[in-house]
C-alpha cells in the first residue's frame, strides 16, 4: 500500500484523503500573489516537522532570506534542521548572475541539471521543493529542456520515494508548457485570486478528491483552507 505524506496543511490532508502519496510529483500552479510560495513553505516545514530529510531549489531567494522570511512570518526556526543536515538548500540564482557580455545568452541548463541530482543524490524518500519553475524561462528559450528536467525529476523520484513540489507562475510561459507541464505531474493544485480573497482546488490527484475552490487563509500558523460556500 502506498504511504501518505502530510501536505502542511491538515485541510488539504482531508480533501486528498490524508495527504499526498509519497513519491508523486505535484505542480502547485497560480498567479503571482496567491499564497503558492507558503503552503510550499508549509510543506517543506511539514516534513522536516516529520524527520524527513528536506531540498529546497531557490531560483530567487537565498538561504538566509529563507530562513528570515519564516521565523519572521510565522514563528518556525530551521536553523536546528539545517545544522541537522536535514535541510539542504540549492541556490540557482548563480546560474544567472548579470554579467553585461552575457545578457543574451541561454542558461547552461545541462550545469542546473548537474547541479540539481548532485543536491539530491544521497536523499532517499524526503521531500524537494522547486520554487519557481517559470523562472527557468526567463534564462532559456529551449522549452523543452525544462520539460525534460521537470519529467526527469518525476522518474528519479519514484525510483528514491521522494516528494517533489513544483511551483509555477500562471502567464509567465505559454500554455502549451503549462499543459505539458501539468500533464507530468501526478498533483496538480490551482490557486487564484478573487477580488481580495486567494482560492484553491485540487485539479488533478492520485486519489479521490472533491472539485470544490477553498478560500486560502494566512495565519499566524500558517496556511488554512475553509470550503467556499
Amino acid at each position: 500500500m502506498d504511504s501518505l505524506i502530510d501536505s502542511g496543511v491538515e485541510e488539504l490532508n482531508n480533501i486528498l484523503g490524508g495527504g499526498f502519496i509519497e513519491g508523486s510529483v505535484i505542480l502547485l500552479f497560480g498567479p503571482v500573489g496567491s499564497l503558492k510560495g507558503y503552503l510550499g513553505d508549509q510543506f517543506i516545514y511539514a516534513g522536516l516537522r516529520a524527520g524527513e530529510r528536506c531540498l529546497y531549489i531557490s531560483t530567487w531567494r537565498e538561504n538566509d532570506e529563507f530562513v528570515d522570511q519564516l521565523r519572521r512570518n510565522f514563528g518556525w526556526d530551521l536553523e536546528p534542521y539545517i545544522r541537522g543536515g536535514m535541510l539542504k538548500f540549492l541556490d540557482l540564482t548563480s546560474f544567472w548572475l548579470l554579467d553585461p557580455s552575457k545578457i543574451n545568452e541561454n542558461v547552461d541548463m545541462s550545469r542546473i541539471y548537474e547541479a540539481i541530482f548532485e543536491a539530491k543524490e544521497r536523499m532517499h524518500k524526503g521531500r524537494i521543493l522547486f520554487s519557481n519553475l517559470s523562472h527557468l524561462l526567463t534564462f532559456t528559450s529551449d522549452r523543452y529542456s525544462i520539460i525534460r528536467l521537470v519529467f526527469s525529476i518525476k522518474v528519479n523520484a519514484k525510483r528514491s520515494k521522494s516528494t517533489v513540489m513544483f511551483i509555477m507562475d500562471e502567464g509567465a510561459q505559454d500554455k502549451h508548457l503549462e499543459e505539458d507541464v501539468k500533464s507530468i505531474c501526478d498533483y496538480v493544485l490551482v490557486t487564484k485570486i478573487v477580488g481580495k480573497e486567494r482560492k484553491i482546488k485540487v485539479l488533478r490527484a492520485l486519489t479521490k478528491h472533491g472539485l470544490e475552490w477553498y478560500n486560502l487563509m494566512l495565519r499566524d500558523e500558517g496556511i488554512k483552507l475553509r470550503i467556499v460556500v
